[in-house]
């Protein structure tokens, strides 16, 4: 099963209902979290209602929207809820599982994504697209030092025991 997470709240719900539609029409054997802090639990009953005749689930995973408020966005135009997706190794308990920001075009299958390896990695993200990069013959990052990637896309390990190190 494709297990993708999405974040938002009920000002996003429009974007949110678009990726999951996106999501459905090119893959099966899905199950996806919203992580939110308002979206009425009756929306997702419903959704539901409809998923389950094609073999999907979503699930409601609600946040303090108190917690939420305590992070700040340097833009305006990026909501607290955004936040949420920092919460996934605490929220979700799964072994790997494909972080979508909500206003994100699902254009194909989704199968190859989730056939990658991670060895001993973490995470995979897509490198921001004027980041000065090096990239390999499969198109992965080769530079030696970690710069900066978009928090859009993310590819999470789960299984993998999240260690901060002091320095």
């Amino acid at each position: 099963m494709k297990v993708i997470v999405l974040n938002g709240d009920c000002d996003y719900l429009n974007q949110i209902e678009t990726t999951i539609k996106l999501i459905m029409v090119h893959n099966q054997d899905v199950k996806i979290y919203v992580i939110n802090p308002d979206i009425p639990h009756e929306w997702f009953v419903n959704l539901n209602y409809y998923l389950k005749q094609i073999g999907a689930e979503i699930v409601d995973k609600k946040v303090d929207p108190e917690l939420l408020d305590q992070m700040h966005s340097s833009r305006n135009h990026i909501s607290t809820a955004a936040f949420g997706r920092i919460l996934i190794p605490k929220l979700i308990s799964e072994d790997k599982v494909l972080y979508l920001d909500s206003d994100i075009i699902v254009d194909a299958n989704l199968d190859a994504v989730f056939a990658i390896d991670f060895g001993e990695n973490m995470l995979y993200a897509v490198p921001d697209f004027y980041g000065p990069h090096k990239f390999d013959e499969q198109g992965y990052v080769i530079d030696d030092e970690i710069g900066e990637y978009n928090t859009g896309v993310l590819l999470i390990n789960l299984k993998c025991q999240f260690k901060l190190e002091k320095r």
